[in-house]
């Protein structure tokens, strides 16, 4: 017997779709989009909600809107990561592997045209 629902899952590159986006956020992922898209000064945003109200969910669905509109993010799971002596050793080890991964790609297709 199962006492939690199991969670959806999301697609990297899925976004907010009308079949899983069952409380209607996409509304509010685009409105985020915009702000961070168009500020021009440093910005901090913190997502705030008691426990099981859809944070994670969420967050995977809006990072697959930014997906589609070409903007790279990180995944972080504090939470997953907390028993970490540094955690900043954590968060920088994802940002070096987004860096690494997206630098490479470009590498690569540099090395291709040059051949």
């Amino acid at each position: 017997m199962k006492l939690t629902v199991p969670p959806i899952q999301i697609e990297p590159d899925e976004g907010f779709t009308s079949e899983k986006d069952i409380f209607c956020r996409k509304d509010f992922g685009q409105n985020l989009l915009n702000l961070i898209t168009n500020v021009d000064d440093e910005l901090v945003v913190a997502l705030d909600a008691p426990w099981g109200e859809g944070k994670t969910t969420f967050i995977k669905m809006w990072q697959g809107m930014l997906k589609q509109e070409r903007i790279e993010s990180i995944y972080f799971d504090a939470f997953a990561n907390d028993y970490q002596k540094e955690p900043f050793l954590a968060i920088a080890a994802e940002i070096y592997s987004l860096i690494n991964w997206t630098f490479g790609k470009k590498q690569e297709k540099i090395a291709i045209s040059l051949v």
